[in-house]
């Protein structure tokens, strides 16, 4: 209370025996003043946050796009991958009751099952990522996202930063209106 109003506290310490209403009047005034420095903290907290909001909405859709970006290459990556193993499928399966015998692709499916399991490996050797369609999307929005910032010359460092302070302010803000 000291640090809110020091002149009617210095009054009110200059009485011989304040009444109740004088510490009635100091904590209103208190609660006044504290209730007003809240409402301009909440205030500027929100203008802070709708300028970061702003500074950070082309990164935003920058972000997205390149989400959407990589997840159809995925899908065109994952198509292929399907088609070329379809393919292998019909090949094994003509080549086995129509065009020669089990005798002779044997060992064609072994090779082609070994390729598979070997594209798998170096894929997860590259990225670290798993050989599925998550694992293929999620390298191919990476990706795409670094070439597009890199084209576009953006700070992602100062994105990643913006997110967390607008993350950090509605916490804030959350916290001063409960």
């Amino acid at each position: 209370l000291s640090k809110l109003n020091p002149p009617l506290l210095e009054r009110l310490a200059a009485r011989p025996s304040p009444s109740d209403a004088d510490f009635e009047l100091v904590v209103m005034e208190a609660l006044s003043l504290q209730s007003s420095d809240l409402a301009a903290e909440v205030s500027f907290l929100e203008s802070q946050l709708e300028q970061m909001r702003q500074s950070i909405e082309p990164l935003e859709a920058l972000r997205q796009e390149c989400q959407e970006q990589g997840r159809a290459q995925a899908r065109r990556w994952v198509n292929s991958f399907a088609a070329i193993l379809l393919s292998q499928f019909m090949l094994t399966q003509y080549g086995t009751y129509v065009a020669f015998s089990w005798d002779i692709v044997e060992p064609l499916t072994c090779v082609m099952s070994f390729s598979d399991a070997c594209l798998g490996y170096l894929f997860w050797l590259q990225t670290g990522k798993p050989w599925d369609v998550a694992g293929l999307a999620a390298h191919f929005e990476a990706r795409k996202m670094r070439r597009a910032v890199k084209r576009a010359r953006l700070d992602i460092a100062k994105y990643e930063t913006t997110r967390e302070a607008i993350r950090l302010v509605e916490a804030r803000l959350a916290e001063l209106k409960q």
